[in-house]
């Protein structure tokens, strides 16, 4: 939720609507360890009606350690059901045509 943060993205109320976390993926490439000094970089893509996905990537100076997918979908909690992504939303999400991030 860092991420969202930092580009001003609320998790509980965007326009009324929340983010609700709908499917995860990892694929862990490498070893790191207590005190290792990790690069981490996350970028949001694949912008859709109403989720988008965000995709992570660590490493270790220049070593691939993990490699990570969440897929993010718009819910309004009151109704309990995934609604469209606002257009504020939308326009605010640092959007990437990359599957990773650079």
């Amino acid at each position: 939720m860092q991420f969202l943060r930092q580009v001003n993205i609320s998790e509980s109320n965007n326009e009324g609507v929340g983010l609700i976390l709908s499917d995860v993926a990892m694929d862990f490439l490498g070893q790191s360890f207590h005190g290792d000094d990790l690069d981490c970089a996350a970028a949001a893509a694949n912008p859709g009606g109403s989720r988008f996905d965000i995709y992570y990537k660590i490493e270790r100076g220049g070593t691939p350690i993990l490699r990570a997918q969440t897929g993010m979908a718009c819910f309004d909690y009151q109704r309990q059901r995934v609604c469209r992504m606002p257009e504020l939303l939308r326009q605010n999400l640092p959007w990437s045509t990359f599957d990773e991030p650079n």
